[in-house]
């Protein structure tokens, strides 16, 4: 099981790099519902793993595609009013995070149900389906840039060169991103071992407790329309930076773990609308 964690975070990287700087290249439409359809069939044949081998192959080709959210939110924003695209941002960041949260309850339903077959099975049958509604749904856009793809590549290595704020940002947003992967890495032997003994859907339920993300989405969007920009992060940061201790005590209290969980989704969820 830790491989197929350290895979998912080494595909997620690497589709980062390579994918989303083409976003700008490939007509936005075709090339998001393009990568969430090889990302349900990455999922449906992860289903159908029966070997090491098939399961972590599978596992890296589903997360080096799924990187359709961060085209899909800078495509919204794009079609939104500029004084609403920061409202817009935070209010589908909020969906993002109810969506990776409630994944954990829906995922340890069907595990307690049925298999972690089934969970992969679900979850490629549905993105294959959401890819067909977004065919229908998502607006036509030709990109205008006039640029190879070596060209965007290089520009990333300029931008890190020349806006020191967003080197900064994105090493604030990895920390935040490595303390989720902590949190949901560890979650499920914290509570599966003593003195909780929860079963897989006792343990899905806690992200419940995520909901306090969907406000903070949406609050630090508002927030950001009113140029709060730095007092916000200042305060995930803290947020963040805080959480650590109620976490320490996983093993000897729950509501001092739940604590921790609420602090640290504030924290990484305002941080994810920066």
């Amino acid at each position: 099981s830790g491989w197929t964690v350290v895979l998912t975070q080494i595909g997620y990287a690497t589709g980062l790099f390579f994918f989303v700087p083409l976003g700008d290249l490939f007509e936005k439409r075709l090339y998001i519902c393009s990568l969430m359809f090889c990302t349900g069939l990455a999922l449906i044949g992860l289903s159908a793993s029966t070997n090491l081998h098939m399961l972590y192959g599978f596992t890296l080709l589903a997360s080096f595609c799924s990187i359709t959210t961060q085209i899909l939110i800078p495509f919204a924003a794009s079609l939104s009013q500029r004084d609403k695209s920061a409202e817009v941002v935070g209010l589908l960041m909020s969906g993002v995070l109810v969506g990776i949260l409630f994944a954990r309850t829906v995922a340890g339903l069907i595990s307690t149900l049925w298999s972690w077959h089934a969970v992969y099975l679900f979850s490629g049958c549905s993105i294959l389906l959401l890819s067909l509604a977004m065919w229908f749904q998502l607006p036509k856009a030709k990109t205008q840039l006039q640029m190879s793809i070596l060209q965007i590549y290089g520009s990333l290595f300029t931008f890190a060169k020349t806006e020191p704020m967003l080197i900064r940002r994105s090493m604030i947003g990895g920390l935040g991103f490595g303390m989720l992967s902590i949190i949901f890495t560890t979650m499920t032997f914290i509570l599966a071992e003593a003195p909780y003994h929860f079963n897989d859907f006792q343990i899905g339920l806690m992200g419940i407790v995520g909901v306090v993300g969907i406000w903070s989405s949406q609050w630090t969007g508002k927030m950001i329309g009113r140029h709060r920009e730095k007092w916000i992060a200042h305060l995930a940061t803290c947020g963040l930076i805080l959480a650590w201790i109620p976490l320490f005590f996983a093993q000897n209290y729950l509501w001092i773990y739940i604590l921790g969980l609420i602090l640290a989704y504030f924290g990484i969820s305002c941080l994810h609308v920066l």
